[in-house]
This record gives C-alpha cells, structure tokens and sequence, in this order.
C-alpha cells in the first residue's frame, strides 16, 4: 500500500516566506503558523534587537533542529520614504541568497505607532508620516517583488490594511484615506503582477503589542468597548486572523481580493 498523500496540509512545505513585521503580534503569529505548515520563514522589522528576538522565540517554542533550519531574519527599515527602495534592495538579496532561492510568497503586517488628528490639526508632515509603513512600504516591496519571487500562481503578496475605513471613528481621516486606498492597491497589483497573487487581510481588534501604546489605565474600558462592537463581544488574537493568512497563500486561485478576520464588526 502506498504511503497517503496529503493535498492540504503540506501546501506550503518547502515554501520560502518573508514576513515584514514578523517580529510581533500577527506577523510572528504568521511566521509560527508558516513554520507548522512546512515553511521557511524570513523575518524582517525595523530593529536588529527585535529580529533577534523574535528568531529566538521561534526556537525555544519549536525546539527541533530541523525548525531551526527554516528561520532567518534580517533588520530593514521602512519608516524613511525616501530611502525605502534602496534599503529594501540588500533585504530581499539576503533573504533570497542573492536570488538563488526566490521567495515564494511576502506577507506584510508591519506597521508603527502614530497620533491621531483632528482634521484642523491634520499637516503634510502628518500626512506622509501615516502613509510611509502602511501605504507607501508596500508599493515600493511590490515594485521590487518580482524579481525576488518565483513568478507562479503559487506565489503570493498579502498585505494588511483594516476595515476601519467602512465606519470610520473620529481624528482617523488620514489614516482612513490610506486603508480605503490599499483595496485599490491591491486590485490593481493582482492584475499588475500575475500570476503572482495579491491579497489584502482585514484584520479587526487583535490583541496585540501596539495596545502597549495606548494609554495603560484606560485600556481595559477600550478593550471592552472595541470587544462590543463585534458580534463574538470579544478582542481577536493573533494566533486566530493568522489563518487569513496562510489561507492567501494557500489558495493559489485567490488572488485581488479582501479577506476579512474581524468578529463580524462590518455586520453589526
């Protein structure tokens, strides 16, 4: 007889992943969940330290060598505009071994802390400061991606946005703007770069490190608020809206579209 052969769970083995902003909250999740799945896993954030890490706390929870193997990570930062394309240059060379192992799939959940603006208050500085991570980063990785991927319907980009854009609270205008702007984005680098598939995630509330940013005596009444106005009345965890990830890319038919990981929010 045989061995039995899996169609579903070994889809990623062997796959080469880069995660930016695979250091915390639902990047590393990913970069855990892509391990379990077979993968390699390229993590990048801002930090050497961070990296560092992160790198260290995939190999205490995954303690056998051969996990070990399939772990990397390299420091890049993309909160300077101006020098994005020429730092993202010699991380996508060491993360592909000077392109003599292309990536198969790039997942970006990175993101930074910013202020909230009234609109009297809102500057172009403020402005481009918002969109350098979360809008601009990953127009610039995808310019650069197709040299470094293996260019297959196998392959995948998935970016990170929110459905905040949908009901949007006060002070969020500017950022609203870019989160509405990266499901244009996405669309049109799905037609752009096929069959290389691009896919954006939703994520909702996730309990995350960048709560630590908040407030900490007026966090838990934010989290109760933030947990009711779902339908499952409670914050995600990184480890659940992971999934939507190795969904996109897995699904080597799916490719333009918004998958959405929020409790139900949209439709409460």
């Amino acid at each position: 007889m045989s061995p039995l052969q899996f169609k579903y769970l070994h889809k990623l083995a062997g796959h080469r992943v880069l995660i930016f902003g695979g250091t915390s909250g639902i990047g590393f999740a990913v970069a855990e969940a892509a391990l379990e799945h077979g993968a390699t896993v390229i993590l990048s954030s801002s930090k050497p330290a961070r990296v560092e890490n992160a790198i260290q706390r995939l190999k205490d929870a995954y303690p056998d060598p051969n996990f070990h193997a399939r772990i990397t990570g390299y420091p890049c930062d993309l909160s300077i505009a101006e020098k994005l394309e020429e730092d993202l240059h010699p991380l996508f060379n060491q993360a592909t071994e000077n392109r003599t192992a292309l990536l198969d799939h790039i997942v970006f959940t990175a993101g930074n802390w910013v202020k909230f603006s009234t609109l009297e208050d809102l500057s172009l500085e403020y402005i481009r400061n918002v969109g350098n991570v979360r809008y601009l980063a990953p127009l610039i990785i995808a310019k650069l991606a197709r040299s470094y991927m293996k260019v297959a319907d196998t392959s995948s980009i998935t970016l990170t946005s929110s459905g905040t854009h949908f009901r949007p609270p006060l002070q969020w205008t500017a950022i609203c703007g870019f989160l509405a702007g990266l499901e244009g984005v996405t669309r049109s680098l799905a037609v752009e770069l096929a069959p290389i598939r691009v896919n954006t995630v939703y994520p909702g509330s996730i309990k995350t490190e960048l709560f630590d940013g908040w407030p900490q005596d007026k966090l838990p009444e934010l989290m109760d608020k933030w947990a009711s106005q779902n339908l499952l009345n409670k914050i995600g965890r990184p480890e659940e809206v992971a999934e939507a990830y190795v969904y996109a890319m897995k699904d080597s038919f799916a490719t333009g579209t918004m998958i959405t990981s929020d409790g139900g929010k949209r439709i409460k």
